[in-house]
């Protein structure tokens, strides 16, 4: 809940869970406020329209303006109400919160605010993004997260799951990739070693879970085996990191 002055400039702001009703928060946010003006009014909308908090406010010294609620009798003087075309700015304000994104509710969820990647011949087992996610839910502070890897071969046994230091078992806030930059499409091998190493270069902090978030599949066409020539290119990438260390120190 959050109160402005005529102005549109917050003077209060108070937190509470989705399911309270307004009329009861009133009091507790009149209780914060940012000024120790003296209030002589307050409009709201018909939610705030309650003998209860009349009352109450009524011992403050403030009148509440808000239109009748259909349950209740006409009771709220014409004249005062014509100050209700003004509550517009309090709308205005909440518009204006809800551009910082912390505030606007359930927005870390959006999947545009996330990045993962899966090469055409590997797979996700179910639940790989669920389990990824449910970490960076719950902490703010981690910028991507590692899961196990599952190597197999059509038609042969599964692999025994090792350490998923591979970008399709990498789950990652979008907005720290951007920071990063984007993968180096000059090299032929060697193209996610080299973003890590800018990341770690960046400061991004990575979690692990061990669940198997990808299973990778092995043949004949598999970049490690038809590029083995451009393995030169992992020297190109060791080189580059070492240069950028040297700068920062």
């Amino acid at each position: 809940m959050a109160i402005a002055d005529a102005r549109g400039v917050p003077i209060a702001i108070g937190l509470a869970s989705g399911p309270c009703h307004e009329a009861p928060l009133v009091e507790a946010t009149l209780g914060r406020r940012f000024v120790r003006d003296r209030l002589i009014r307050l409009i709201g909308d018909k939610a705030y329209d309650s003998n209860k908090l009349d009352a109450a406010l009524r011992k403050r010294g403030i009148d509440m303006i808000a239109p009748n609620h259909s349950t209740r009798k006409q009771n709220q003087d014409g004249r005062k109400l014509r100050r209700y075309k003004r509550r517009w700015l309090i709308e205005r304000v909440f518009a204006w919160l809800m551009r910082s994104r912390r505030l606007v509710t359930r927005y870390e969820h959006k999947a545009k605010n996330f990045l993962a990647f899966l090469d055409s011949d590997d797979v996700w087992p179910a639940g790989s993004l669920a389990c990824r996610l449910a970490v960076l839910d719950a902490d703010p502070e981690a910028d991507g997260v590692f899961g196990s890897v599952q190597e197999f071969r059509d038609g042969g046994d599964d692999l025994l799951p090792q350490g998923g230091g591979v970008a399709g078992a990498l789950l990652l806030r979008r907005a720290k990739y951007e920071a990063v930059g984007r993968f180096d499409q000059e090299l032929k091998v060697g193209e996610f070693i080299d973003w890590m190493a800018r990341a770690q270069d960046a400061g991004l902090k990575f979690r692990s879970v061990p669940d198997v978030v990808l299973r990778r599949r092995l043949h004949g066409a598999n970049t490690g085996l038809v590029q083995r020539d451009a393995r030169v290119e992992y020297t190109r990438v060791l080189r580059a990191a070492l240069e950028r260390r040297r700068h920062q120190s």
